[in-house]
């Protein structure tokens, strides 16, 4: 018995440990969705991603969302999701437990699984033991980090431009990161050490995909956009993401 839980305990510390590691490298790769087979490949360099070409699922499409009352017609801050989705001048409010709600009543986590899901596994027993969360998000989203093994953003109306920050400035970012909405904002005061980042625009039909650690501010650059968000999870990541909400 001791012996079973000392191997299950290594093979725990080499999970962490992989989990842990990041690219200290702003390099930027780009694969076209026809090329997904070779997805998986440049995943182990744990770098970020651009796939182009990424079919939309139409369950999400402006038309679709209106034509569903429970969620068209909902007042939502100052405005239904119908009056946002038209470009009204208002404001949606909205938890992310409606973000993830939607994502799943529309059809969308069950489709963006299906199509993505098998080219993320890490390893042979991914299939069985990982997790696929879908939210569907509006607006700009304040900065956040990371933890899932890979997180994908895709416009699905307008376009955003996601400002990514790499991990190794994370012992240099503000008390009040969490709250910036605009990345000027990590800017240091002279002389100290600045915060290096690089600007990623993303319209309908692209996606970013990033992997753990990594900190992302996705702004919108057109009124009134909103976009697919997508975490794929094994244990390990579950467990991090789980224990920085503590």
């Amino acid at each position: 018995m001791i012996e079973i839980l000392i191997i299950m305990s290594f093979i725990f510390l080499i999970f962490v440990f992989f989990y842990k590691q990041y690219a200290e490298d702003y390099t930027l790769l780009q694969l076209n969705y026809m090329q997904l087979d070779k997805l998986n490949g440049l995943l182990v360099d744990k770098l970020p991603i651009v796939v182009e070409d990424v079919p939309i699922s139409p369950l999400v499409y402006p038309t679709a969302l209106q034509q569903l009352p429970r969620f068209a017609n909902a007042r939502l801050g100052s405005c239904t999701l119908h009056e946002y989705i038209e470009s009204k001048d208002c404001t949606l409010s909205l938890s992310s437990e409606f973000e993830n709600y939607l994502a799943n009543e529309t059809g969308f986590h069950s489709y963006m699984e299906q199509l993505w899901k098998p080219y993320l596994y890490t390893n042979i027993t991914c299939e069985y033991i990982s997790k696929f969360n879908s939210t569907i998000i509006f607006g700009t989203k304040s900065l956040r980090k990371l933890s899932a093994i890979y997180t994908m953003y895709m416009p699905i109306k307008g376009s955003y431009i996601c400002s990514i920050v790499n991990p190794m400035y994370e012992s240099s970012l503000p008390d009040k990161w969490s709250k910036s909405t605009n990345i000027e904002d990590l800017k240091a005061k002279a002389g100290e050490k600045q915060i290096q980042y690089i600007d990623v625009i993303l319209n309908p039909t692209h996606m970013l995909l990033l992997p753990a650690h990594w900190y992302v501010l996705c702004k919108e650059s057109s009124k009134n956009s909103y976009m697919g968000l997508l975490e794929y999870h094994e244990p390990i990541s579950l467990l991090n993401s789980y224990m920085e909400k503590r």
